[in-house]
């Protein structure tokens, strides 16, 4: 008789989470703010897009931080530029002029040609600046903190600059 009484009993157990749940007795307000979440699986070591180095510093500044250029399946987009020239040595890029930076500001030439520089500047502590910039004439003499400013980097116009390389200008230098 107790053989016939144990699959009865586990029957009985398997339905007792269904009377448990209920209905919450007050309705959970809409959310009055859009929050997003993303796991990355170790902390970040900075939010600085110049200094990161692992693998979550890039997962985070690439969420946070937009490129002037995004290569994608289909070829070369432009992101936070407007579009890009090449001729001999010389590549020539037009920034979007409705971007803004996050204080407002609207992107200028300017803060561009500074924010490449910075990243050079020996204090930053860039890994990756100097082998991107590797193709701009200059670079070498910022990075080897011999210089403020990359001289190959020229700034036209309020929202044009050109890049002035030491070899032949490609599209992979964008």
């Amino acid at each position: 008789m107790t053989r016939r009484f144990w699959p009865w009993l586990l029957f009985v157990l398997a339905f007792i989470p269904l009377f448990m749940i209920t209905r919450l007795k007050t309705p959970t307000p809409p959310a009055t703010q859009t929050v997003w979440q993303e796991g990355v699986l170790q902390s970040p070591d900075t939010l600085d897009p110049a200094a990161s180095h692992t693998p979550a510093d890039w997962a985070i500044s690439a969420n946070i931080f937009q490129p002037l250029f995004q290569w994608t399946p289909r070829g070369l987009r432009p992101l936070l530029a407007q579009g890009a020239s090449m001729a001999g040595r010389t590549v020539q890029v037009t920034l979007n002029p409705h971007v803004t930076l996050a204080n407002g500001q609207p992107l200028t030439a300017a803060v561009v040609a500074g924010a490449l520089a910075r990243a050079l500047w020996p204090r930053t502590h860039s890994p990756e600046a100097a082998r991107l910039l590797a193709p701009v004439a200059g670079a070498q003499q910022v990075a080897a903190g011999k210089a403020p400013f990359v001289s190959g980097i020229q700034v036209v116009n309020r929202s044009t600059l050109a890049f002035h390389l030491t070899s032949r200008a490609t599209p992979a230098f964008l």
